[in-house]
Order: structure tokens, then sequence, then C-alpha cells
């Protein structure tokens, strides 16, 4: 081989050589440049600063605002019917009024003594001590009210209709706090119920032999009177919506939880950890704190329903914004006689429409219009 054959092949092999060195890097080329390609669009890195001022402040709570709504006050209300020998069996009673509560209690309506006294009089009376929760709701209000609807014997079109019932349950525990009154709130609610006696008296609202019995021998002679002499808003006002049928006497506390915003579906644990964090009625020891962060606007309504009526009766606690130190709240011992009241519905047959007891048909008929109106509108 000649030199000139030579040196053509050393060429060659040196172009060769340089045409693979620029392929390679051309193949390694986008490994070093893509990672250092940005997902914004003018190809830088993001920023990695901390966030404005403005976005931090929309993590904070809104509800927190430093002002502390809690307040204590005396609910006053008689305590009627409670020195009868039947308690308020009997009696007339307000459903717009709170759910089971000695305020919505009217004038009597039966006289239990004539009825007792009567061959077919049948009332059952007794002594039964017994404590535990006899109420719990939850949801929006709406809903809490559909279920005491149910628990008092309405049924579902009635609770439909009937607007006003029970709405005092709702009307008044957290007017103190109106910061936010646009905020969509849900409930979670519980009465301890300490439970001294029974009573209830049989009545058939389909025995139509019955309620004319009701109606010629047992009502009292004021119901009788006021019948004929004022008008149906007047016996309405005076005497409520139904009859007290069955129900238990005793003392209880109610607790009522309101709550908004629950991000975490926490509210429950919440509510049970609250109703003795912020209350108490003695030395007691409960569970821990809950693990998840709690609503973010709470309150908390207590009312201590007892005869003796002490003052204060009533509670609203701002936990959002609560300030102060745990409430003590000594006045209960064992139920006894002296702090008696009306306590509960016994059943879904405790409460009886007034009109019933109307012999007249048109003053009956006019007063059952009255009574619709004012449960509806």
């Amino acid at each position: 081989m000649n030199s000139s054959y030579k040196i053509i092949l050393i060429f060659v092999a040196a172009i060769k050589i340089i045409l693979m060195k620029k392929i390679l890097l051309l193949l390694f080329l986008p490994i070093f440049v893509f990672p250092s390609c940005s997902d914004t669009d003018d190809g830088f890195e993001p920023n990695h600063e901390p966030e404005p001022d403005g976005e931090q402040e929309e993590k904070k709570n809104p509800y927190k605002t430093g002002v502390d709504m809690s307040s204590s006050t005396f609910f006053k209300w008689d305590n009627t019917g409670i020195n009868d020998q039947y308690f308020m069996l009997g009696y007339g009673y307000d459903v717009t009024g709170k759910y089971a509560h000695p305020s919505s209690v009217r004038n009597k309506v039966i006289d239990m003594d004539k009825y007792s006294k009567d061959t077919y009089g049948e009332i059952t009376f007794f002594q039964s001590t017994s404590s535990g929760p006899e109420l719990s709701i939850g949801g929006t209000q709406r809903k809490c009210i559909e279920t005491m609807g149910e628990r008092a014997g309405f049924d579902k079109n009635e609770i439909s209709k009937y607007k006003n019932l029970f709405k005092g349950t709702f009307d008044s525990p957290f007017k103190n706090d109106s910061s936010f009154p646009n905020l969509s709130y849900s409930y979670i609610g519980i009465s301890q119920v300490h439970v001294l006696y029974h009573l209830y008296f049989f009545y058939s609202s389909s025995s139509s032999r019955l309620q004319e019995r009701f109606q010629s021998r047992y009502l009292t002679d004021e119901f009788q009177a006021d019948i004929e002499t004022i008008s149906s808003d007047e016996i309405i006002k005076k005497y409520g919506t139904h009859v007290l049928n069955s129900i238990k006497i005793g003392e209880r506390m109610d607790y009522l939880y309101r709550y908004a915003e629950d991000t975490n579906s926490n509210s429950y644990n919440w509510f049970l950890y609250n109703m003795h964090q912020y209350f108490s009625q003695g030395p007691s020891a409960w569970g821990s704190k809950p693990g998840k962060n709690p609503p973010l606007k709470e309150n908390m309504h207590i009312e201590a329903v007892d005869g003796t009526r002490p003052n204060p009766n009533v509670w609203m606690i701002d936990i959002t914004n609560f300030q102060g130190g745990k409430i003590v709240f000594n006045a209960w011992d064992n139920v006894t006689d002296s702090n008696l009241t009306l306590v509960a519905f016994r059943n879904d047959d405790c409460l009886i429409p007034i009109y019933e007891f109307i012999k007249n048909p048109n003053k009956k008929e006019e007063l059952t219009k009255v009574y619709e109106k004012y449960l509806s509108e």
C-alpha cells in the first residue's frame, strides 16, 4: 500500500470520528437542557419567595375577631301547674315556643280531678327516677325542628306546613352573637334529663264518644266560659295550641351547639368536648381534646331548666373568641320535689290539638282556622 492511499484512509477515519462525536453530542444535549426548562411561559424557574401578605391572611380563621360575645342571663318563666296534684297534665301548651319547656305551658284546660273521679278516668301517675339524654338533634335548623316535631307526634305534612313549630328553640340562644348573620350554621343539641315522675291520661282522637265526654264533663269552668265569651285568637293566646297529655317531670340541662365551616367533619367530637370544656356541673373527668381542628365558627348555648330557676340559668359561650374561664354551675344536687318542672314529652301522643275540646261546631271550625294560621304563618 503506497503512502498516498494511507493518507486517504487516515483522513476518512478522522472524518468518521468527528461525525460520531457530533451525533453523540446531539443525543445527550436534551438531557442537560430539559431540566433547566420552566413550567412558566417565560422560561424562568418558578418564584419560591414567600407568599404575599394577602394570601397568608386568607388562611387565617376569618371568624376570630378578638371580641368575646359570651354572655350569661336569667330567663324568667312561670312554673305553671307545678303545685297541682297532676302537675301540668291537662294544661294548655303553645308549640311555637321551646320544645317541652315549662315557659310554653299555658292555662288549665282539663280538670284532672274531675276526670280521675269518673268511672272512665284513666290517669297513670308513677315515680321513676332516671337520668340520661332525652333529646338529640343535629343538622340544619329545619332538620332539627323536623326531629322535634316527629318526637312530639306531628306527621310529615304537619311539620312541613307548620313553619312556627318549636321556633322558640332557636329564636334567642345566639342573639348576642350576630357578627356573621349570613353564615350558614348547623346545629347539634342534647338535653341531659333527670326524671322523677311520669304522667299521662287516656285519650283517643279517633273516638267521637270519648271526645264528647271530655267536652261535656272534664273541662275547667274557666275554659268552658272562655269558649263562649272570648275570640279564638284570645283562646290560643291564653291556652296555647295543644293540651298536655303525656309528660315527664324533673329537671334538665340543654346544650345547643352552633357551628359553621366544619372542614374536618369533626363537629360532633368537638361538641362533646366543648360541653364540659367550658361548662362544669361540678368535678368531672372527660376525654382528651379531638385531634383534628374544630369548625371555624363555634358557639354553645346552655340552659338549666330547673324549678328553682337559678340566676343565671342561661349561658352563651362564644367558643371561637372565648377569653374567660370555665363556668362552674353548682345549683344542681339530687332531683327533689323542690326543683321539679316539665322536662320532656313522654311519647309521641303527648299533645292534643286544643280545638278537639270544643263542642260547638261553629266555634270549633273558627278555632281550627286560627290554629292553622297561627302555626303556619
